[in-house]
């Protein structure tokens, strides 16, 4: 993805400090720890690690 990098200096450039500091980008690790720090499992669906089902029990 060389194109995010140039697409996000570009765009970096536009942001400010204070809004710089609270993103957070992902790879394929880490994500799913951090998500269920902020929001509760049986909120979340099976496929965002997550507990919640449909009407059938069926994971979402």
């Amino acid at each position: 993805p060389v194109f995010y990098h140039i697409f996000f200096s570009i765009f970096k450039s536009l942001l400010s400090s204070a809004l710089l500091e609270k993103l957070k980008f992902y790879g394929s690790d880490g994500w799913k720890e951090d998500l269920l720090e902020i929001i509760d499992a049986d909120e979340l669906p099976a496929f965002l690690g997550g507990n919640k089902t449909d009407p059938d029990g069926d994971p979402l």
